[in-house]
């Protein structure tokens, strides 16, 4: 065989090496991707779940704070419009308290 061809052939061989290479590192790169993203939007999810489990909570609380506020408050005598405005409850909610 001539030098010529096997220069040639060496460089097709490179060449061909070369983009196989470049082939499992794409794919490598993508899955690797793939992967941190996957585990990111999971640590994403769960902290943004967390605030609003927490928000909800919190919220609740107040709420039911708010009601055994009101309730001390009816059995004290005072005024359902005054109760309202002091525990942000409206009249209506209130006045479902009184009721026995």
């Amino acid at each position: 065989m001539p030098p010529y061809e096997i220069a040639e052939r060496i460089r097709e061989a490179a060449e061909e090496a070369k983009a196989e290479g470049l082939e499992r590192g794409m794919r490598k790169g993508i899955r690797e991707g793939e992967v941190r993203g996957i585990e990111k939007g999971l640590r994403e999810g769960k902290e943004e779940g967390l605030r609003e489990g927490e928000d909800k909570g919190l919220e609740r609380g107040r709420k039911e704070r708010s009601i055994e506020i009101a309730k001390a408050l009816l059995g004290e005598g005072v005024a359902i419009a005054i109760i309202s405005k002091s525990s942000g409850l409206s009249e209506g909610e209130i006045l479902e308290l009184s009721v026995p």
